[in-house]
């Protein structure tokens, strides 16, 4: 009798039955590895997105000349914590800068009333949560929480009004 040349059914069945048991474990760390790449790339986003608006405020607030009459703050914040208004002077338009916290689109405006019309820009996407605070009548804090993909970084901004000037 002739022998023949070729693998069996049973033969070809118990290679694709290994082979699947060493392939899934492996898929499995790829993906893992793959997925924790991505969120260590969320989180850089996160951070950098923070940092930038961080450094937007504290510009804002550094190239601001305040002129306010004794006892004027130089911020004020809203009741619901979203909101904050930068003054630059008592008169005639009192508002500089208005900073918001839009729930509903989840992010951060900046509105420069100076401009006209009012100039509006979104400067920060992905907000979960922001709060404005005043610790004192020429400062201001932002807690700020930022999501991106699977990653989420939480940042307390906080900065002064360092060109302020007292009219009586």
């Amino acid at each position: 009798m002739r022998r023949q040349r070729g693998f069996t059914l049973v033969e070809l069945a118990v290679t694709i039955v290994v082979a699947g048991i060493l392939i899934i474990p492996i898929g499995y760390v790829i993906y893992q590895v793959a997925l924790a790449d991505s969120r260590a790339l969320d989180r850089v986003e996160a951070v950098h997105d923070t940092r930038v608006l961080a450094e937007e405020l504290r510009v804002l607030a550094r190239e601001s000349h305040f002129t306010l009459r004794a006892g004027a703050d130089a911020f004020e914040v809203a009741d619901d914590g979203h909101t904050l208004i930068i003054y630059e002077n008592d008169l005639p338009h009192p508002a500089m800068v208005t900073v918001e916290y839009d729930e509903t689109e989840r992010e951060i405006r900046i509105t420069d009333h100076r401009d006209d019309p009012d100039t509006v820009r979104v400067v920060l996407r992905g907000v979960v949560d922001a709060e404005f605070s005043m610790p004192n009548r020429r400062s201001f804090e932002l807690f700020v929480e930022v999501e991106r993909g699977h990653a989420a970084h939480s940042q307390t901004i906080r900065t002064h009004a360092p060109n302020v000037r007292q009219m009586n």
